[in-house]
This record gives structure tokens, sequence and C-alpha cells, in this order.
């Protein structure tokens, strides 16, 4: 393969170009970071915060409304009551 000239043939097609690693490259200047660059993140964090809201406020209302439920099915009246304890009695 040598004497073909397959090796370097190789090295040459796929060994990187080491000149371009060795020219000097140009000096990036940073940019300062400004408010507007960040205004997309803040958007993002707003409705975020605004879904959350919405969710715990509509966990809270649901909350209620099932403990309103049951407690609204689980409450006799007196006169219920004594409706059923004499039924019961009744039948024992």
């Amino acid at each position: 393969m040598n004497e073909a000239g397959l090796i370097s043939e190789w090295n040459r097609k796929f060994q990187p170009n080491a000149s371009r690693c060795l020219v000097k490259q140009r000096k990036r200047t940073a940019k300062k970071l400004k408010l507007d660059h960040l205004t997309g993140a803040f958007v993002l964090l707003a409705i975020g915060s605004l879904i959350s809201l919405i969710a715990f406020i509509g966990e809270g209302i649901l909350s209620s409304a099932s403990k309103l439920k049951m407690s609204s099915n689980n409450s006799l009246t007196i006169d219920e009551r004594i409706n059923r304890e004499s039924n019961h009695s009744a039948t024992n």
C-alpha cells in the first residue's frame, strides 16, 4: 500500500490541514449583553408563571368545590337523622 502511494494519499485527504490552525486568527470582540437580548427569556418566564398561577388557582377552586360537594352529601338535617334512626331501630 505504501509503494502504491495509498498511505500518502490517505494522509493528504483525511488529515486536517494544520496551516489553517497556524494562521493568526482574527480577534473577536465581546458584545455587551443588554436587556433587549433577554426579552424572549423574560416573556417565556412570564408566560410560564401565568400558566402556573392559573393552574394553582384552578386546583384550589376544584378542591374547595369537591369538599363542598362532599360535605353537602354527608350532612343531614336533624329530621332526616331522626327518621333514619327510627327506621333503623324499627327494623332491629
